[in-house]
């Protein structure tokens, strides 16, 4: 479980360096990496801090910020 499988993993799945949020495979995709990487959390705590990074920050945001929001509110 580390969070640098996911962020090579983001990066192979998004060939840019922006999630864009208006897409709802992207938020399905960005769940699913983080949900098979740390079974320990629920899939839906895993979906409300990913929901709540997009409505906090405006579109698109950086992987790099929204997985270091997700990992501090996971912890």
């Amino acid at each position: 479980m580390c969070w640098n499988k996911v962020e090579s993993q983001c990066k192979m799945v998004y060939s840019t360096p922006f999630i864009n949020a208006e897409k709802p495979l992207d938020r399905k995709f960005i769940i699913q990496i983080i949900a098979e990487e740390f079974p320990d959390f629920p899939r839906v705590r895993i979906a409300a801090t990913v929901d709540s990074c997009f409505k906090l920050f405006p579109t698109p945001v950086s992987r790099q910020k929204l997985l270091h929001f997700v990992q501090m509110n996971l912890r």
